[in-house]
């Protein structure tokens, strides 16, 4: 690890190696440093690289043939991870690694509405130390929750059980009108350039090398140690688009992949409280659209104590197959703000922990 400041990397002493054999995995198209070409619309398409991936991967290494096998991601992984497990799971005979799980940090399963803009007036309130609007934006903010209807949505349905089914809630963005509803754009353009809407109460102080990826993935010593060839740059995309040029077209995973894969393995949902790029109350609001299990949602709140070496770290709760950790003090990227926590919740994924 190497944080900001820090004058050389140090061994992470969370780190998940200790726990099983780790393959960081770069998206086989389009991205990183990768050398293929692909247009890419849906993310079936992207479980089948992945899967092609995997395959050609135990050819290289048949030692890790028959071994247990657990997808995990973060943010827009939400998407490749659901996907990639319906996909294993449906042709699980013709890998010889066997899926047992799949672990989902501050990830989108859910409408964009209902995860990213129901909840930010709410969100913006709550933290009034960090993030300081002024009297007459958060009045802006304050009516387009009320006139959009968000107000009145989570009055009725942000519930433990809910009442029925959702209605279609991310009409009130479509049309002339709908700018006014989108308040997470809102909220993200009105933000000072140097906020970290990853994690609110993180000082960033405007640029920080962690995050040039370029810089530190181009490195010769770092390209040696990943067997890196030839002179291709490591680029977040490989060209001025990203891997889906025209868009991505799949449904997203809450209406039926994640319901679909539950009963199948081990699923874990974890979202960090300080997040400002996919709200931890969003999160729960897409959970409780879902239907899995025979049932809408959780039945009940989540309210049991996550405890870590006898300290609290935030809440969880366990109903028909899935699990939902909201981690303390954490923003979007858990593993690298509650590196105990994470840890402690992946060994609950691989079974070297009987629970939460």
């Amino acid at each position: 690890m190497w944080d900001s400041g820090r004058a050389k990397a140090i061994k992470n002493p969370n780190s998940w190696s200790q726990a099983a054999n780790m393959l960081y995995l770069e998206h086989p198209a389009n991205v990183g440093f990768s050398t293929g070409k692909a247009v890419i619309n849906n993310e079936n398409q992207v479980a089948d690289y992945i899967f092609k991936f995997l395959t050609n991967f135990l050819k290289v290494f048949p030692e890790m043939n028959s071994a247990n096998f657990y997808l995990t991601g973060e943010s827009y992984a939400g998407l490749f991870i659901s996907y990639t497990a319906n996909l294993i799971y449906a042709r699980q005979s013709e890998l010889a690694l066997k899926l047992k799980g799949v672990l989902f940090i501050d990830p989108v399963l859910s409408d964009s509405v209902l995860q990213e803009d129901v909840f930010v007036y709410p969100f913006v309130k709550s933290h009034p130390d960090v993030i300081k609007f002024n009297a007459t934006f958060m009045k802006e903010l304050e009516s387009s929750h009320k006139t959009c209807g968000y107000a009145d949505f989570i009055e009725k349905y942000y519930k433990f059980p809910v009442p029925g089914r959702f209605p279609n809630i991310s009409s009130v963005i479509e049309g002339e009108k709908g700018d006014k509803c989108k308040q997470w754009r809102k909220m993200s353009n009105a933000l000072p350039d140097d906020f970290d809407i990853y994690n609110i109460r993180r000082k960033t102080g405007g640029s920080d090398p962690l995050f040039s990826n370029t810089i530190y993935l181009d490195r010769p010593d770092v390209r040696k140690a990943l067997n890196v060839g030839g002179h291709v740059p490591w680029l977040r995309c490989s060209d001025a688009t990203n891997i889906f040029p025209n868009g991505d077209s799949s449904p997203i995973p809450a209406i039926k992949v994640l319901p679909d894969i539950i009963p199948k393995g081990k699923t874990i949902v974890v979202h960090g409280d300080l997040d400002a790029r996919l709200l931890l109350d969003g999160q729960k609001l897409g959970l409780q659209s879902m239907t899995w299990g025979g049932k809408q949602g959780f039945q009940k709140p989540i309210d049991t104590n996550f405890m870590v070496a006898g300290k609290l770290h935030g809440k969880y709760r366990t109903e028909r197959g899935l699990t939902f950790v909201q981690v303390s003090d954490s923003g979007h990227m858990v593993p690298h703000d509650q590196p105990e926590a994470s840890l402690a919740i992946f060994q609950f994924l691989i079974g070297n922990r009987a629970n939460l």
